[in-house]
């Protein structure tokens, strides 16, 4: 099963590249803005309507480190272009900026008073890739990977075991999202507990987003939203 971006070769994901283009400016822009200024434009839960609440977007697009803005980059790239390629590049931005405000959101709920900044496009990245797994549940995510040109070679043997075994396991979109979901659900107990300053609320929150997301566009059909109805592409069931 794969998805119809490996036969469209002239397919030009534009709204992912921006997207990632303007993260890395804005990021390399707060550099030079100061930390007192950085944190103004931060989203904190005790202070929703900082900035008359613009701090729900600007916060989406500011990061703490570059390792941080790389990091939710290169998510967004590998189910950003596909996402595009279904709903095209407005409707990608949009399950993307949805995903950043219902990730901050999500933070709002589950913790009001925390004075604790927050600030990065997990929850847009989390609403790309909800989206994307929902729409092709069992495309294989090595098979992805290799459409992207992003087959990371994977040595034969390790030091202390087999690595074989993850370059021929061929787990579809859905599981993986699956592991993702569980992975942030243990973030997000840590979170409570105050044993991380990860934000795993807004990558919960991202995640719903792009699960109500996809069923709009499926459902609904706002936008022309391309099903699978071709053998080469994998179903919605």
């Amino acid at each position: 099963m794969m998805t119809t971006l490996s036969r469209r070769k002239k397919f030009t994901p534009v709204g992912t590249y921006l997207l990632i283009a303007s993260l890395l400016i804005f990021h390399v822009i707060s550099l030079y803005l100061g930390i007192k200024t950085v944190r103004m434009l931060d989203f904190v839960a005790a202070q929703p309507f900082q900035m008359a609440g613009l701090t729900f977007l600007t916060a989406t697009f500011l990061h703490s480190s570059w390792l941080h803005v790389l990091i939710n980059s290169f998510a967004i790239y590998v189910y950003g272009v596909h996402v595009e390629h279904r709903i095209g590049s407005f409707g990608m931005l949009l399950v993307f900026l949805v995903g950043g405000f219902c990730g901050h959101f999500a933070y709002e709920l589950i913790a009001p008073a925390s004075i604790l900044h927050s600030r990065g496009a997990s929850g847009g990245a989390f609403g790309l890739i909800a989206f994307y797994s929902f729409s092709y549940p069992r495309d294989p995510m090595n098979d992805m990977m290799k459409r992207l040109h992003l087959d990371i070679p994977i040595p034969q043997r390790g030091l202390l075991f087999n690595w074989r075994w993850i370059r021929e396991y061929k787990a579809p979109a859905i599981q993986v999202f699956g592991i993702y979901l569980l992975w942030v659900v243990v973030g997000l107990g840590l979170q409570l507990a105050n044993l991380t300053k990860t934000n795993s609320a807004a990558h919960l929150g991202g995640a719903m987003s792009g699960v109500v997301c996809y069923w709009l566009f499926r459902n609904k059909s706002i936008w022309k939203f391309r099903i699978s109805n071709r053998r080469d592409e994998p179903s919605n069931a």
